[in-house]
C-alpha cells in the first residue's frame, strides 16, 4: 500500500543496502532482550537501531491468541520518545495500517 511505501521512504532502517549486523538488531520475546528460541514459541520480536535517536520495533505473533508484551525502552534513550503502532495485521483493512499521529476509535 501507499502507507507502507511512505514508511520505507521515511525510515532509515528500511533503506539499508547491506545486511544488518548483530550490533544493529536486538532480539526480544514477550520481555525485552529475552527471545524465546524454543520450538513451542509463537512470538518473536526485534528492534533495529537507526543510529539517529530512534529505530523500528517489529513483532511477530504466530499464535491464534493475543500476547501481552513489554516493549523495550525506546532506542534513542531520550525522554519523551514513545513507540507508535503502525501496522496491525489482526485488524481488517483499511484499519490495519495507521499513518503517524493517526489513531483508531474504540469502535474501529
Amino acid at each position: 500500500t501507499g502507507a507502507l511505501i511512505r514508511l520505507r521512504k521515511r525510515e532509515f532502517v528500511l533503506q539499508r543496502t547491506t545486511w544488518a549486523s548483530g550490533q544493529d538488531i536486538q532480539w526480544h520475546g514477550v520481555e525485552p532482550d529475552a527471545p524465546d528460541w524454543s520450538e513451542t514459541s509463537r512470538f518473536l520480536a526485534f528492534t533495529q537501531n537507526n543510529y539517529r535517536g530512534g529505530g523500528l520495533y517489529v513483532a511477530f505473533n504466530a499464535s491464534h491468541e493475543s500476547v501481552i508484551v513489554n516493549l523495550p525502552r525506546h532506542l534513542g534513550g531520550m525522554g519523551g520518545l514513545v513507540w507508535q503502532q503502525f501496522v496491525d495485521t489482526s485488524k481488517a483493512a483499511p484499519f490495519d495500517v495507521l499513518e503517524p499521529g493517526e489513531q483508531l476509535s474504540k469502535q474501529e
